[in-house]
């Protein structure tokens, strides 16, 4: 079953595109690395899957249905959204308790009645995270490691047929990032949840991503098989430079060519 399909989808601001033509399917099961460089569409692109924002034209199929403003809600509560960059405009003196709660009203906030076992849901993935003392802190008094502890456990509150990651890693220091990757690569392991990771680092690319997709200026550049998408010839044509790729061990990195560099007259 395609778990997400999207069919021409497009989002315009004015007369620009930050999303155009996008024709994508993802199979249950299946984990795809989105990979992309800043501002080429990736966070837009995600938000609207999930719902938080309206396409302007095309369709999306969402966990099977369609996806529109009467499910929007409903559906979000049946998938896992982390992405710094969007909920850090939405959260701001809500305590980490309450933002991991609001996962299971699909929204920001409490909108309905909450159980004993919601609560000890709750407590459980915050000390899990290792941030069961935070618990009471607002959002914007967390570390942006923290922060994104608390994300992942709103995330996992349902627990989802989906994770969705919007550049997990961001911000974050060796410890929280070696943490956050062996967190994923466990959830990969134990459960059959589908999972869609963003990035434009690609070290953080695990060897359990089998799928890809390349986005360039709101389109899509390449997608499929992630070794045929990130083979070199591809990857040197998306960046219109000569690109080496190599695994090393668990990770996957790319060097982009020598001439890649500012002028050394300027330093004259």
């Amino acid at each position: 079953m395609a778990i997400i399909n999207t069919v021409h989808l497009s989002h315009k601001q004015g007369s620009k595109y930050l999303l155009q033509d996008i024709n994508w399917s993802v199979q249950d099961g299946e984990h795809w690395v989105i990979f992309g460089t800043n501002g080429c569409g990736k966070t837009t692109l995600l938000s609207t899957i999930c719902g938080y924002r309206a396409f302007s034209a095309g369709s999306i199929e969402l966990l099977g249905q369609p996806l529109n403003l009467d499910n929007a809600v409903t559906l979000r509560k049946e998938l896992g959204f982390v992405s710094a960059s969007y909920f850090d405009r939405c959260f701001k003196n809500e305590s980490s308790f309450d933002i991991v709660l609001s996962a299971k009203f699909g929204g920001f906030g409490r909108r309905g009645n909450i159980s004993d076992k919601d609560v000890r849901r709750v407590r459980q993935l915050l000390e899990s995270f290792g941030i069961a003392s935070k618990g009471d802190y607002p959002y914007t008094m967390l570390s942006q490691g923290q922060k994104q502890r608390v994300l992942l456990a709103r995330a996992l509150m349902a627990p989802p047929k989906l994770l969705i990651l919007d550049e997990p890693l961001n911000g974050l220091d060796i410890y929280a990032r070696d943490f956050f990757l062996n967190t994923l690569t466990e959830i990969a392991d134990a459960t059959d949840v589908t999972i869609i990771y963003v990035t434009h680092h690609t070290e953080e690319i695990l060897p359990f991503f089998k799928k890809a997709m390349l986005l360039k200026n709101g389109k899509v550049f390449a997608q499929g098989d992630l070794e045929t998408v990130f083979a070199e010839d591809t990857l040197s044509a998306y960046f219109d430079h000569q690109t080496n790729a190599r695994w090393e061990g668990d990770h996957f990195y790319i060097n982009i060519g020598e001439d890649l560099r500012m002028d050394k007259s300027i330093w004259a």
